[in-house]
């Protein structure tokens, strides 16, 4: 895929983009809870594109408050999501379970919270082979109430602490069911299953917590279902969709035009020496802004920078590591990440920003590539 183009005007339609920016910055530093909210007063399709929009105006770290605003912004029914997360818990245990125990217990708790639609699935479930198929008519229900607590969790400590046991409990479910039982199941119910136990190891790890956030604020910015980012996240590097699949033409021109101030390449002098090229087909690069406003918020801090860029430890301390910073005209690869590269690591989302929301891109090298060298104070 060749660059796509120049950058069209910032001024989203009967949207004041460039003012609301400024509004968010007219106060003592920037105001991110009220931008959060004036996104969300949008309508969904004119607050992804204002969205994309206002964020290529902002630094990385105002990118990340803005994120976690939005996050804020929702306040969760941990009661509901309690009781949700534990009916999902026993309609899985009641897969394998011998005793109709599990699915008559979620039948009395739908009952008592008035859904007789779930109470009558639930003791269909009772029912040996009757019951799987039941529970496969409750696949769409068990993914939205997942993913309603692991958003949950992520954006808000106190639902995480409130919500992590009973997903875990969910996970041990999913992990109890024996082999014989799960092959036995429809292949979606399985597909849904392992996606389900996913999601649930996004909130206890710190990378999952990560990507999880990334994918919540891509999903955003591009005005998509999170759970068609979920799907891309979760499919094998080398088989991952196309990026126009959740991604127009226009958001990745927009994307591209970041880079039109300069595109960094960090690297090795020795692979430099080794190879004849400054990366591989498809390495990745970030924008000359991004890193400049990075290396500007870390006060000098490069284990920071490393940190945002997804770099392993002391790599820009290395008296090996090379800064390159490549003329966008000298770079008509220049495209959005699918995740089908080679240096797409476990961090990686959809959508153009790394998990600590620095904008990224990837490009092929050639060998005779030009650049000059940025020098860093170590």
């Amino acid at each position: 895929m060749s660059r796509i183009g120049a950058a069209t005007s910032i001024t989203t339609a009967k949207i004041d983009v460039s003012g609301l920016i400024a509004k968010a910055h007219s106060g003592r530093g920037f105001e991110a809870a009220a931008l959060a909210r004036e996104l969300a007063n949008l309508p969904p399709a004119q607050a992804a594109r204002a969205r994309q929009a206002i964020e290529a105006k902002l630094s990385p770290v105002e990118r990340g408050q803005l994120a976690r605003a939005e996050q804020g912004l929702v306040k969760p029914d941990l009661k509901k999501l309690g009781l949700d997360v534990t009916q999902v818990a026993l309609d899985i245990i009641g897969i394998f379970e011998p005793t109709p125990f599990a699915d008559l217990a979620n039948a009395g708790i739908s009952a008592l919270r008035g859904d007789w639609v779930g109470a009558g699935l639930s003791v269909v479930g009772v029912v040996p082979y009757v019951g799987d198929l039941a529970k496969a008519g409750k696949l769409g229900r068990w993914a939205k109430t997942i993913s309603n607590a692991v958003d949950a969790a992520i954006s808000n400590s106190a639902a995480r602490r409130a919500l992590q046991p009973m997903l875990t409990k969910v996970g041990q479910a999913i992990d109890n069911i024996p082999a014989a039982a799960f092959n036995k199941l429809p292949a979606d119910m399985q597909a849904k299953l392992r996606g389900l136990r996913r999601q649930i190891d996004s909130v206890t790890t710190v990378v999952g917590r990560e990507v999880r956030a990334g994918v919540n604020s891509a999903a955003k910015r591009l005005g998509v279902d999170p759970a068609k980012l979920d799907a891309v996240v979760a499919a094998p590097r080398g088989s991952r969709p196309a990026v126009s699949s959740y991604m127009t033409a226009a958001q990745q021109r927009a994307h591209l035009a970041a880079f039109d101030d300069g595109i960094v390449r960090v690297t090795s002098r020795t692979a430099l020496n080794k190879y004849g090229s400054l990366g591989p087909n498809g390495g990745f690069v970030t924008s000359l802004k991004d890193f400049k406003a990075i290396m500007a918020e870390a006060k000098g801090d490069l284990r920071i920078v490393e940190k945002r860029l997804g770099l392993d430890p002391g790599t820009l301390s290395n008296k090996d590591t090379l800064i390159a910073v490549i003329d966008p005209k000298n770079a008509p690869s220049l495209r959005v990440p699918s995740g089908n590269e080679g240096g797409a690591n476990s961090r990686w989302v959809p959508g153009g920003y790394t998990s600590g929301n620095v904008i990224e891109a990837v490009m092929d090298f050639k060998p005779g590539q030009a650049y000059r060298e940025l020098t860093l104070k170590r």
